[in-house]
């Protein structure tokens, strides 16, 4: 019924000592002919039991939990899993195209991808509003978190490390003014259909002018 791919990304909240689940989403490998709502009721109790198993360590998650902070295969449906399902590339290949920048490595390429893909339009938006935040404000550095869950094109959250502190989205605004930050406009305003990739990609992703790094 279930394969032997998957996917789990959790966002937990943390404040004055108690922790909040915020979202909790799931991509689950599945058979052809298993719908969503056989996949929720297998997930669910599992989930839910280990939420409270975590609560000892992060006192409050258990009472944050409620079936409305899962979203189960949000990019739909998932029954090819695999090498057959993602045509990814090595990790490798992450860490050339990341070279340069102190750019946290995670679990998607820039190069190969189509430019509406998040791990391409969201990791240079994110660049983009960190070399702002540089230039404007006059800090020594800052790294750019958007996250984003599978189908949907605005991202879930976005925050910031700058010069060690945390900043959330209402902090960065009052930074920078905040670009359109859906994958549409990304891609929009940052050129990303106009560009020679081949020439990007021999030269290196930052540093070199791109709309990105403007």
């Amino acid at each position: 019924m279930l394969g032997p791919d998957g996917k789990v990304l959790v966002r937990i909240l943390e404040e004055r000592g108690v922790f909040r689940l915020d979202v909790l989403n799931v991509a689950l490998q599945h058979a052809p002919d298993v719908g969503y709502e056989v996949l929720h009721r297998i997930a669910l109790p599992a989930l839910e039991a280990e939420v409270k198993k975590l609560d000892a360590a992060l006192p409050g998650l258990a009472a944050s939990w409620a079936p409305d902070r899962l979203r189960l295969n949000g990019g739909g449906d998932f029954s090819c899993g695999g090498p057959h399902g993602d045509n990814g590339l090595s990790g490798k290949k992450l860490v050339v195209d990341h070279y340069g920048p102190g750019v946290p490595i995670g679990g998607g390429a820039l190069c190969g991808k189509d430019a509406h893909k998040v791990d391409r339009a969201g990791a240079l938006r994110a660049r983009q509003i960190a070399v702002r935040i540089v230039r404007d404000t006059g800090a020594h550095a800052a790294t750019v978190r958007l996250g984003f869950l599978p189908g949907l094109r605005e991202p879930a959250f976005l925050d910031a490390q700058v010069d060690g502190s945390r900043c959330n989205a209402v902090e960065i605004a009052k930074l920078i003014p905040l670009p359109d930050l859906s994958l549409d406009a990304t891609v929009r305003e940052l050129e990303l259909l106009e560009l020679s990739w081949l020439k990007v990609a021999r030269a290196g992703y930052f540093g070199r002018g791109m709309s990105w790094d403007r």
